[in-house]
């Protein structure tokens, strides 16, 4: 008998056990304190949280690189040391990311020019820059065309679309104005290669611009001076397309960055 009374008490020892086990308190939901911290990192301190979490980007005027990728507060009034329920889903605000992306090698001339090659006779060729217009659009003079009284050409760029800087100013439409006036300005080089239609419907030829062996499409895509209007069809749709994408991710410029020179209503 008395076996018996000392295994039931046992078994009451380990229920006991068993149920004060059960019922121990559930990690605490702490929110950690991020101050400082780039996205990568505030992945890292989440990890043991049973939480699910979206980033998203502020509107802070960036002023140097330190300013990028840098957490700058909890949605929802959500301060560090909060206590949040389990499975909650925290919004994330961070300034935007840096511009990392670098594929303008993967695009190369696949062709050759003849001497004195005309691009407005044969849509390929070297060309002089007459003037920037604005983040798209450029005037050239065609050395080499065949008619020397009619050799200005007004270039559309192909495959982008940057913010306005002239009758209307857009955000960021000053800055891609300056940006391409400033590669074209010190180029030593200007190719121009048609594709597809030859005009635009204000009459200014279609065009992709090569300077010093890069393609200047690209590049204002990739410095988020605008996203990419090629269809995959054409000639660097892919990659522009791609490039875009990628760009987007990092929230810049045409993406939703605040301008500075900008005056918003």
């Amino acid at each position: 008998m008395r076996k018996i009374y000392k295994t039931l008490s046992l078994i009451m020892v380990v229920l006991t056990i068993a149920i004060l086990a059960s019922c121990k308190a559930p990690k605490e939901n702490k929110l950690p304190d991020l101050y400082g911290n780039t996205r990568a990192q505030i992945e890292k301190k989440l990890e043991g949280l049973d939480i699910t979490y979206s980033f998203h980007f502020t509107k802070d005027i960036i002023e140097s690189s330190l300013d990028l990728d840098q957490f700058k507060y909890y949605g929802d009034n959500l301060q560090a040391g909060d206590i949040v329920e389990p499975g909650a889903h925290i919004r994330i605000f961070t300034t935007v990311l840096p511009l990392t992306i670098d594929r303008l090698d993967e695009v190369t001339m696949d062709f050759t020019l003849e001497e004195n090659q005309s691009f407005i006779d044969t849509g390929k060729g070297k060309v002089k820059l007459l003037r920037a217009v604005d983040g798209d659009t450029a005037h050239f003079t065609d050395l080499y065309a065949s008619d020397q009284s009619d050799n200005v050409i007004k270039v559309r760029f192909l495959g982008i679309d940057t913010p306005e800087s002239t009758y209307e100013v857009d955000p960021w439409g000053k800055a891609a104005s300056n940006f391409t006036s400033r590669i074209l300005n010190n180029a030593r080089e200007i190719i121009l290669e048609a594709e597809g239609a030859e005009y635009d419907s204000y009459g200014r030829r279609l065009a992709y611009v090569w300077v010093d062996g890069k393609l200047l499409n690209l590049l204002l895509v990739q410095e988020a001076y605008s996203n990419s209007t090629a269809p995959l069809s054409s000639k660097y749709g892919n990659i522009m397309m791609e490039v875009a994408n990628e760009v987007r991710k990092t929230g810049r410029r045409f993406y939703g960055e605040t301008d500075p020179d900008y005056k918003y209503n």
